[in-house]
């Protein structure tokens, strides 16, 4: 049994991790690492985690599969110290500060989060830089029923079964109107972010290590060189608010910044224009609306042999991401026999 799952997120990586033992998986994907938003960028002297900042694991399924990366010290716990910030007046107000603990730890990849995904993907076969561009059905069954052509209609091989792990808008463009919840995956809609990631030659003397703020087009304010493992160069990451970002989606980078600089600065009366490295990265895909039709489940059709799921189907979470995978990879275990 041949599987493609379109994906290198935690999502993708999650099923090829189920499935390693019972089907020949291949996992794809167009970026040229694999992780998706557990996304790191380096610009030395300093380093950016500008997509998932942190997860937390609820699910005793998601504690059980976080154990090894824990041992072996791919992910280890960021004990922040963590404020709100409120920008309603004119002057921003901070509350709520306190330290992240033990108790309800917050987890980091080491050195930076897109380690737990490349902890995920050491023994898997993984395609990275390859943009699937058509799935078709095959002349030769007996060979897999989908063949996949990348985007310069070079053939990557026929499968049996293909998982869409991509963002829903990406999705639908890839699998067939007669998929059986084509309907359901057009009508979910994510939001947008930017990530403003800025590096300074000297130490902010910040009151916590991040916060989270409301009442602002910034939703959320780090300084991601206090996490375990990182550059000592201060490195701050900001990001903005949904609502924000999707009015300013095609705004130009450079305006984008300045706005976002600004803001930062005002709600932590800290001139934060004397940056020595600075950046913006705009995210299509951050966040997930809720809609009436998706109940959560992953969308399976067993007739095409074809699946789309996320953690899109959820909260757009790291442990959603892989709760959705793990279902889908539960249910397809049920269907197939085990490789020889």
């Amino acid at each position: 049994m041949k599987i493609a799952v379109i994906g290198a997120g935690i999502t993708g990586l999650t099923v090829a991790e189920r499935l390693k033992h019972t089907a020949d998986v291949t996992v794809f994907d167009k970026a040229r690492g694999v992780g998706g938003r557990t996304a790191t960028r380096r610009a030395a002297p300093y380093s950016f985690d500008h997509g998932a900042q942190y997860f937390v694991a609820k699910s005793e399924a998601f504690k059980s599969f976080l154990k090894p990366a824990l041992n072996e010290g791919v992910l280890q716990r960021w004990d922040a110290r963590f404020a709100e910030i409120d920008a309603a007046g004119l002057a921003s107000e901070m509350s709520n500060t306190k330290v992240w603990s033990e108790e309800y730890p917050h987890f980091v990849g080491v050195p930076g989060m897109n380690a737990f995904a490349k902890f995920l993907s050491r023994d898997k076969n993984i395609k990275t830089a390859t943009r699937i561009g058509k799935l078709v059905q095959t002349a030769q069954p007996v060979e897999g029923i989908w063949e996949l052509f990348d985007d310069q209609n070079t053939s990557c091989g026929a499968y049996d079964w293909v998982i869409v792990t991509t963002p829903p808008e990406q999705a639908i463009e890839l699998l067939p109107k007669s998929f059986s919840n084509f309907e359901d995956v057009s009508n979910i809609e994510l939001l947008p972010c930017f990530s403003l990631m800025l590096g300074f030659d000297q130490d902010l003397s910040l009151p916590f290590d991040a916060a989270l703020v409301r009442n602002s087009p910034i939703s959320w304010v780090a300084k991601n060189s206090s996490k375990p493992g990182r550059p000592t160069s201060c490195s701050v990451l900001v990001q903005s608010t949904n609502d924000w970002a999707k009015k300013h989606v095609d705004d130009n980078h450079e305006d984008i910044q300045k706005t976002l600089i600004e803001e930062c600065s005002r709600l932590i009366d800290i001139d934060l224009s004397h940056h020595k490295h600075s950046a913006v990265h705009r995210w299509l895909y951050a966040n997930t609306v809720k809609h009436r039709k998706n109940n959560g489940e992953p969308f399976i059709d067993v007739e095409k042999q074809m699946a789309a799921v996320g953690d899109w189907c959820g909260n757009a979470r790291v442990e959603s991401a892989f709760l959705h995978g793990d279902r889908l990879a539960t249910s397809l275990l049920n269907r197939l026999k085990p490789v020889h």
